[in-house]
């Protein structure tokens, strides 16, 4: 994933377009001895300036031979904004490593050699500047590998005992929060499932802006997902109640993962539609597509506050259902999750 934040223990293998903005104490270009030109440094397709102004799309084939004077210029400007684009690219590469800087890469052809064009031989005529009979160097001195090499010239490393242990048998874990519609046994209807989605996702983005926009937005929204505007323009009014106020708002988060264990040993596992923490409390809101069976879905938020008040034991946490259908919020008293929780066997701390 491209996240701003710093990886961490991990290793992010991308694009150098995608890495643009980011930096890492350690950065590999790879495979820095090929063609950036994806094999072929003669640009097929150029822009040709018509005399009205317009750049229009001029395609060469290269059996047309010879080419007029001002189609070989056309193909040399080609071919230099190709280079132009290369260079670009690799100053983004190197400068994105803020300690160390490797540069890989794998020989082409018969004779191993980095392609005339490539990044390594750009590098390595610029940084590797003979100085006399010594070059200028940084960092370690390259390691070639010999092909010819044996593998039995390799030390064989020795696998660990656990390889050939049976695992440990795992008692069963009681799944405490699931779909209702899972735990029902209904028969999956992948058309209301694929519109249930797209009303998610409105109300994900309604959720993000004030409500003097939600309506505007939402027709804005309404044909990519294959909503009717009468429907989106209802979701963003019901949305834009007081009462649903406290679980929104700009430090409101959505699509949040819940995943816990209860004392009772049963798991925990869903993803939250809306969770707003404040210090004054934590206000929780799922979106419900379908029929307002709300004691269905009872022990799935019992489990999620039981965590969230585990997490957060001094503030008191407002659980709700927002069914998109009928435009209504019912909201849950702590009573009457304890006792769902109790009922199915769980055990809030």
């Amino acid at each position: 994933k491209r996240e701003m934040e710093k990886a961490g223990s991990e290793v992010r293998l991308m694009t150098v377009h995608g890495a643009k903005g980011l930096q890492a104490p350690i950065v590999i270009i790879a495979d820095a001895a090929k063609s950036p030109y994806g094999g072929s440094t003669k640009p097929q397709v150029l822009g040709f300036n018509s005399k009205r102004g317009v750049i229009l799309p001029l395609w060469l084939d290269s059996n047309i031979k010879p080419l007029p004077p001002d189609f070989e210029a056309l193909k040399g400007q080609g071919k230099m904004r190709q280079r132009d684009e290369s260079e670009r690219l690799l100053y983004v590469a190197m400068t994105r490593a803020e300690d160390e800087l490797y540069i890989a890469g794998v020989g082409q052809g018969k004779k191993n050699l980095p392609a005339a064009d490539s990044w390594w031989l750009k590098i390595a005529k610029t940084l590797l500047v003979p100085l006399g009979d010594q070059p200028l160097r940084f960092g370690a001195e390259e390691i070639f590998l010999n092909p010819m090499q044996k593998p039995g010239s390799f030390l064989t490393p020795s696998p660990p005992p656990w390889l050939d242990e049976a695992p440990p048998p795992q008692a069963a874990i009681k799944q405490h929060s699931h779909p209702a519609a899972l735990s029902q046994n209904k028969t999956y209807d992948a058309v209301a499932a694929k519109h249930g989605r797209a009303r998610h996702r409105l109300l994900q983005d309604l959720a993000e802006v004030s409500a003097s926009e939600r309506r505007a937005l939402a027709l804005s929204r309404a044909a990519r997902l294959k909503l009717s505007e009468k429907e989106a323009v209802h979701l963003a009014d019901a949305l834009s109640e007081p009462e649903l106020t406290p679980y929104l708002g700009a430090d409101s988060r959505a699509e949040v993962d819940i995943q816990g264990t209860l004392t009772d040993g049963s798991a925990v596992v869903g993803r939250v539609d809306r969770l707003a923490v404040r210090s004054e409390g934590i206000w929780l809101l799922d979106y419900k597509t379908g029929q307002e069976t709300v004691d269905a879905h009872l022990p799935q938020m019992a489990g999620y506050v039981a965590l969230l008040r585990a997490v957060f034991p001094d503030r008191p946490v407002q659980a709700a259902l927002f069914f998109t259908q009928s435009g209504t919020l019912h909201e849950f008293n702590m009573h009457r999750l304890t006792a769902a929780l109790h009922r199915s066997d769980g055990v809030v701390t």
